[in-house]
């Protein structure tokens, strides 16, 4: 008996498709590299606005930083510190280089000290500059987001109503500090209050406030 016989079916050459069942290596990118051929534009355009918005968020936060500088020397440059003692008084301030503070640099902190500054030295003069420096404090005190410039503000107000006699705006300036939260002028506030309290004959308040 022939063992080495096959059946025709067996050497019969196989078929295309019976050649890609038993094995077909198909080669072709992947998909992270379809998306990126799919949208490789978008990519760059977006990697370029992250760019464009990160610089233009260092250039604003140096910008600030520098004009908050600026505004800090100018209304340092300001005083008149060669002149001891004139602190009080409205020469002792270049009303010049206030008046920039206030009008370039508006938005930094130091334009609210210069304001404060202004309204000092014009408290210190006479007639029309006084009424100025008195409107130009209680404005900045009303308005102030900063408790410290607001109390000081105020101290200045009631020391120059208790000065010139008007003691009920005085009471009305010393109360409105000690409903600040608490600060360098609390305590000044409340030994003024008593004072005030004492000369106007009550002397119930007067001890309380001390």
């Amino acid at each position: 008996m022939d063992t080495n016989y096959k059946n025709s079916e067996d050497t019969a050459p196989l078929s295309p498709e019976e050649i890609k069942a038993i094995g077909e290596i198909e080669i072709g990118p992947s998909k992270h590299e379809i998306f990126l051929n799919n949208h490789y534009k978008k990519l760059i355009v977006g990697g370029l606005a992250l760019v464009a918005v990160a610089s233009a968020a260092i250039c604003y936060a140096t910008y600030v930083e520098q004009r908050d500088m600026d505004a800090g020397a100018a209304t340092v440059s300001a005083m008149k510190l060669t002149a001891p003692g004139n602190a009080a008084t409205p020469d002792a301030y270049d009303a010049a280089q206030l008046a920039t503070v206030v009008g370039d640099y508006a938005p930094t902190p130091s334009a609210p000290t210069a304001e404060l500054m202004e309204g000092l030295s014009l408290l210190t003069a006479e007639g029309d500059k006084q009424q100025a420096g008195i409107a130009r404090l209680e404005q900045l005190a009303a308005s102030s987001a900063n408790d410290l410039i607001c109390a000081r503000a105020r101290a200045a107000l009631a020391a120059h109503f208790m000065r010139t006699g008007d003691s009920a705006k005085s009471a009305t300036e010393w109360k409105n500090i000690t409903n600040l939260p608490q600060n360098p002028y609390t305590a000044l506030a409340y030994l003024c209050l008593g004072d005030l309290a004492k000369q106007g004959g009550d002397v119930e308040g007067a001890r309380n406030y001390y």
